[in-house]
């Protein structure tokens, strides 16, 4: 396993963060998040990952994470998992795909399962998982790009509502070939939902860019070319894209004014820093 992780891309490792933000939170003496399935991962992954040659990896190891982003991450994955059991209970035949789903076992989590569940990551993420979950037939692992168009005219085969979920996934993506992928789905999944996180616009250009991957680089340890290409100026932008999308709402950590993030909270009343970082609910007609 220590082979496979290190040749995985860097923005790829970035789920590794994921990963352990659920795992210590999990840990924690009043968790907002229970995930044992990313307890055991870690267990397995540590004395690897201690071996590494990257700082972001050993750290992750010895449990060095900021306090606020495992918060800020588990507060989100809670959310998204509500998301999808509020979609299972509307749709008992839906299915519900996890776009770059990295190492998340949120089909683990979920107390009622729809009626399929696919995990999808690029070829090398799920080989990795796979040694780990076990398919069946409600639940799927697919290494394929979410731009192979293979898998999505499979999904289209089912005749059944999809949600679509990208978790920490879209700011990484290339405008150029996201855009045409958003029509496309837009196009082709009526019915459907679509929720995914974003970031500002002008945290995708220029100096703001630059910024941004300073402190993915100096405060994470986030290594090689990751950084924000595609992100939003409003959260209704995807109506101007497609008549297919309408709005439904959107959602920041600071919503749930959960006492963890303590005096960040106030935040959340300020539109500039509640619009940083941010989920959007997409309904496609």
């Amino acid at each position: 396993m220590n082979a496979e992780i290190e040749k995985i891309s860097s923005t790829s490792k970035t789920a590794l963060i994921t990963l352990y933000a659920h795992s210590l939170e999990s840990q924690d003496k009043n968790p907002v998040l229970v995930d044992e399935a990313a307890v055991r991962m870690t267990d397995a992954l540590s004395p690897i990952l201690a071996k590494s040659d990257s700082r972001l990896l050993r750290n992750l190891s010895r449990g060095k994470m900021s306090r606020a982003l495992q918060v800020h991450i588990a507060l989100r994955a809670k959310k998204y998992d509500e998301v999808a059991e509020d979609f299972i209970e509307k749709h008992p035949d839906g299915i519900v795909v996890n776009l770059g789903c990295g190492f998340d076992s949120r089909y683990y989590r979920l107390k009622k399962k729809p009626f399929l569940f696919i995990d999808l990551d690029l070829p090398e993420m799920i080989s990795i998982k796979k040694g780990v979950f076990t398919e069946t037939e409600s639940y799927r692992l697919i290494g394929q790009s979410i731009f192979n168009r293979a898998w999505l005219e499979q999904l289209k085969s089912y005749d059944s509502p999809v949600l679509f979920l990208a978790e920490g996934l879209f700011m990484y993506l290339h405008p150029e070939e996201l855009i045409p992928w958003l029509k496309e789905t837009a196009e082709g999944f009526s019915g459907s939902e679509l929720v995914f996180e974003t970031v500002a616009e002008k945290y995708t250009r220029g100096f703001n860019k630059k910024m941004v991957e300073f402190k993915l680089r100096r405060e994470i340890g986030v290594e090689g070319d990751v950084g924000y290409h595609f992100g939003l100026s409003d959260s209704r932008d995807l109506e101007k894209l497609s008549d297919h999308f309408q709005w439904i709402e959107d959602w920041s950590y600071f919503d749930d004014k959960n006492p963890k993030i303590h005096w960040m909270n106030w935040m959340g009343k300020v539109h500039y820093f509640k619009y940083v970082q941010w989920t959007v609910f997409y309904r496609i007609k």
